[in-house]
């Protein structure tokens, strides 16, 4: 189907009922014909007050948005409606005297001095906070808004005109506003996965703006539950083919006593969660429950992050004070990082290791040598058995050329400890070729979750 172009404006319902007329006519098999030129002129004469060379933004004309029914989860810039718009708020009160009022530099729209900060005080994670001011252009032209978003992805912002104490259809990015008009702005934080001192804004933005006009809420989110430490669950360097475990302790600050039930059921049979409620009453309720993940040294044998999300159910115990149980559901993270069972580090001159993920030789002038000394690191109950075999990767290169063979040497060296060096000799030739150098070597452990131990070479000939 083909563009019809003007200016971007509203279309009337006349107008949207041509087009959608259309749009099925050509989507139901009963037309497969394009429209000529005649019938895209009659809709475009629909469409009344448009000027010229840009896209029609066609936008229904809702009329009140109190008649339009909630839709949850909707997009805003789909037209339809979010579920973050509140159309049970009170419309904000009528704007103060003209001492009371507070502009924004350009002079074009004005509004209750103070307006712009929203503190909102203490708030439970989860809870939503709303904002509403009235704004008003207080120019003597009409003044095209052009943004209307959120500082964050949890920060919604909607805006409606205002007919007295009235709200009137929801206003969207590319509407303007009379002189004189007034307009009600919505902010929203969603305070969802988020704790502690908040402050985001939401913004207006217009033509004509000096700077975008900011609505800003400031908040102290309460978590519902916390996590001690705040990576305990989350396993890190767990070996390939070993058990291991990590440990925490949650807690609430909501109230004194609380039951957590943690559904682990979605968890693969390598991942194991056991919690303990510590100091519980007779009715169950803790005054914090410890929790241990464990990985086993059944998960798969492959160096991975893997992060899981899980149910947590919250229910604090009736307060003294009357403040009642509440319950809330929300999700509890936890993982590991695995690694490999041997390693390597570099022995410093001073007896020190630095462990590694490769064999790294410093930059090397032509004609000179340098000789690094490398530790095999078990990080297991793992004793090698026999020699280890280390042998260089075919492919090794210097630049585009193969690598000189009589360049690099190495050798294992047993210690009185058990433990087992690679030393690497490399020495360029003065009269040889100059770049980065790459390759690999491969040793073999006789390790059994590792056979082969694959350790990147690189070097640097100037």
């Amino acid at each position: 189907m083909r563009a019809i172009t003007g200016t971007a404006a509203h279309v009337p319902r006349s107008a949207l009922a041509a087009l959608l007329a259309l749009v099925a006519s050509c989507g139901d098999g009963s037309d497969p014909t394009p429209p000529d030129d005649a019938e895209i002129a009659r809709i475009a004469q629909e469409i009344s007050g448009l000027d010229r060379g840009a896209p029609v933004v066609v936008t229904p004309d809702f009329g009140d948005f109190a008649e339009l029914p909630e839709k949850e989860g909707a997009d805003l810039r789909t037209n339809a409606v979010l579920s973050l718009v509140r159309t049970e708020l009170p419309v904000p009160p009528a704007l103060p005297g003209a001492r009371e009022l507070e502009r924004t530099e350009d002079g074009l729209l004005e509004f209750e001095r103070g307006a712009r900060t929203y503190k909102a005080g203490r708030f439970v994670e989860g809870e939503p906070i709303n904002s509403t001011r009235r704004i008003r252009n207080g120019s003597r032209r009409s003044v095209r808004i052009t943004r209307l978003e959120g500082s964050c992805h949890c920060v919604d912002v909607a805006c409606f005109r205002l007919r007295g104490d009235e709200r009137g259809a929801q206003f969207f990015p590319g509407d303007s506003v009379a002189p004189g008009e007034e307009l009600e702005v919505q902010v929203q934080l969603d305070t969802t996965g988020r704790s502690g001192p908040l402050q985001l804004d939401g913004i207006v933005d217009y033509v004509g703006a000096t700077r975008p006009l900011k609505f800003t809420i400031v908040t102290n989110v309460q978590p519902i539950f916390t996590v001690e430490p705040p990576l305990g669950l989350q396993v890190q360097d767990a070996v390939l083919g070993s058990r291991a475990q990590g440990r925490a302790r949650i807690t609430t600050p909501l109230a004194e006593r609380f039951r957590a039930v943690i559904d682990d059921s979605s968890l693969p049979r390598h991942v194991r969660l056991v919690s303990r409620p510590v100091d519980p009453d007779a009715d169950g309720f803790a005054k914090s429950y410890d929790v241990r993940v464990e990985i086993l040294g059944t998960a798969p044998r492959v160096l991975t992050l893997q992060l899981y999300h899980v149910p947590i159910e919250i229910t604090t115990a009736d307060e003294p004070d009357g403040g009642g149980s509440h319950t809330w559901i929300r999700s509890l993270e936890l993982g590991y990082a695995t690694q490999l069972p041997v390693g390597i580090a570099m022995v410093q001159p001073d007896g020190s290791q630095r462990a590694l993920a490769s064999v790294f030789l410093p930059a090397t002038p032509a004609g000179e040598r340098v000789v690094r000394r490398y530790r095999f690191v078990h990080r297991d109950d793992w004793v090698p058995q026999g020699p280890f075999t280390v042998t260089l990767e075919d492919g090794a290169k210097i630049g585009p050329q193969d690598l000189p063979p009589l360049w690099l040497t190495w050798r294992v060296e047993a210690q009185e400890d058990g433990a087992r060096d690679l030393v690497v000799d490399f020495e360029p030739s003065a009269d040889g070729p100059t770049g980065p150098v790459r390759g690999a070597f491969v040793v073999e452990l006789g390790h059994p979750s590792l056979p082969e131990l694959r350790l990147p070479f690189s070097a640097l000939v100037r």
